[in-house]
C-alpha cells in the first residue's frame, strides 16, 4: 500500500443548534498541501500530505449550520517506482491538484480513519451518524400465491 502513515493532529467538533428533521450531512475531504519527506524506517523519501477532512450538519434549508466536525492532520505516501517526487511536487505546485494515483489511496486511507472517529463524535453530540448505518429489519414472508 502507498500510504504509509496517517496522523490527525487536530480534531474540532461543535453543535451550534438542536438537531431537526431533514438535516443533511455533507462530506468534504480536501488536501490542503503536498511537501516532500523522509522516511527514516523505509531509507526512502516520499509525500507529507496535509488533509483537513470537515463533516457540515446543514438544516432542511441547507444554508443553517448546526453542527460541524473537522480533523486536519497529514498522510505519508511513499510513490511506486518510477514516481519522480519532483514532478509531482511540481504539478501540485503549478495546478493544486493531486494526481489520481495518489489522491485516490491518500483519501480512502483518511476516510477510512476519519469516519470511524466521526461517528464516535456524532454520537457525543448527539447527532445523527455522518454516514448511513446499517439497519436490520425482520421482514414477513411473502405468502406464496398459486396459480389457478
Amino acid at each position: 500500500m502507498p500510504v504509509v502513515g496517517i496522523g490527525i493532529r487536530k480534531i474540532e467538533a461543535s453543535r451550534n443548534e438542536l438537531s431537526e428533521r431533514g438535516m443533511g450531512v455533507g462530506q468534504s475531504p480536501h488536501v490542503k498541501d503536498m511537501k516532500k519527506t523522509k522516511i527514516d524506517a523505509l531509507g526512502a523519501e516520499g509525500l507529507e500530505i496535509s488533509y483537513e477532512y470537515v463533516f457540515d450538519y446543514k438544516g432542511a434549508d441547507r444554508k443553517k449550520l448546526i453542527a460541524n466536525i473537522t480533523f486536519s492532520g497529514e498522510a505519508v505516501y511513499l510513490p511506486e517506482k518510477g514516481d519522480d517526487l519532483e514532478e509531482l511536487l511540481a504539478k501540485w505546485k503549478k495546478e493544486k491538484r493531486v494526481p489520481s494515483k495518489i489522491f485516490v489511496p491518500v483519501v480512502n486511507t483518511i476516510i477510512r480513519r476519519c469516519v470511524s472517529r466521526a461517528l464516535v463524535l456524532a454520537e457525543d453530540l448527539n447527532l445523527p451518524p455522518p454516514i448511513n448505518i446499517p439497519i436490520v429489519r425482520i421482514e414477513k414472508k411473502k405468502k406464496d400465491v398459486e396459480a389457478g
